[in-house]
């Protein structure tokens, strides 16, 4: 089970699908949370509209943009509740940060120029992206690349200039933030699949050692033999041959020959077969 170290997916396409139908609930799951979160964070800040433009054209523009992302959010949330489709839940949630970005880049330049407060939320944002949202891996780096973009765009055009230190800040904090984030996201890909790699051959030999007892216990328990003929008698109360038997509950195949005793007992006085013990004795 090998592993594509730069894409940090299964590089046989049956398993990486395998992985990803395993983990569709979990991964949808935790999308949802993210998602509620979000739009927990969009009604709160919707207050700071408020306090920057009061009951003007632009406070009651910024509420229909609000709403309209958190009706947006809603559906996705309850899409992501019925789909069992790894493929549309990677492709909506991609389509669902990149509306965010474009969301979060209309919001941050309503803002006067020279406000800066919402730089620490876009970093957590920013980071969320690459750890709380699951997704594959290349579509996690593709909106965070892009929010960052923006954001930058945001501060160098939108904004009053900034000091050589407060400039300083801005790009370590989003270099190092994108850092960490693909960092973090690359191992988790990684440790997650190693361990549906471990499961898969846990699963296997539990599979394996339970065969394996099923035969075991095949030929447990009081068999019928008839005395004579050796044939035993099956659960449906017919003789069977012994090498019948065996070979039906079990994986034994048989082939004949004679024991010493027999041999004797029954070819003993031909010639041929004097002549070949004799052969076997030298």
């Amino acid at each position: 089970m090998t592993l594509n170290l730069i894409l940090a997916k299964f590089k046989s396409p049956q398993l990486e699908k395998s992985y990803n139908q395993n983990y569709i609930k979990q991964d949808s799951l935790q999308a949802i949370i993210g998602i509620i979160i979000l739009i927990l964070l969009t009604i709160i800040f919707s207050y700071s509209d408020f306090i920057l433009f009061k009951k003007t054209y632009k406070f009651f523009e910024l509420v229909i943009v609000r709403l309209i992302f958190i009706s947006i959010s809603v559906a996705v949330v309850i899409n992501f509740r019925k789909t069992q489709n790894v493929k549309m839940f990677n492709h909506l949630l991609l389509l669902f940060l990149l509306w965010e970005c474009v969301f979060v880049f209309y919001i941050n330049i309503s803002r006067p120029p020279d406000y800066i407060q919402h730089g620490i939320l876009d970093i957590i944002i920013l980071m969320s992206m690459y750890v709380f949202f699951p997704n594959r891996f290349i579509f996690q780096i593709i909106p965070a690349i892009l929010y960052t973009a923006l954001d930058i765009w945001v501060i160098l055009v939108f904004k009053e200039p900034l000091t050589p230190l407060a400039n300083t800040v801005m790009w370590v904090s989003y270099l190092f933030a994108n850092i960490i984030g693909v960092l973090a996201a690359w191992r988790l890909h990684i440790y997650r699949r190693k361990q549906f790699s471990a499961w898969l051959h846990e699963k296997q030999l539990k599979e394996e050692l339970q065969e394996a007892l099923g035969d075991v216990k095949k030929l447990q328990g009081l068999l019928p033999v008839c005395a004579k003929c050796k044939k035993i008698r099956n659960n449906k109360g017919y003789w069977e041959q012994i090498e019948t038997y065996i070979e039906k509950h079990t994986e034994v195949e048989f082939s004949h020959g004679l024991c010493e005793d027999c041999g004797r007992e029954m070819y003993g006085d031909k010639e041929w077969y004097k002549k070949m013990k004799k052969q076997e004795g030298n």
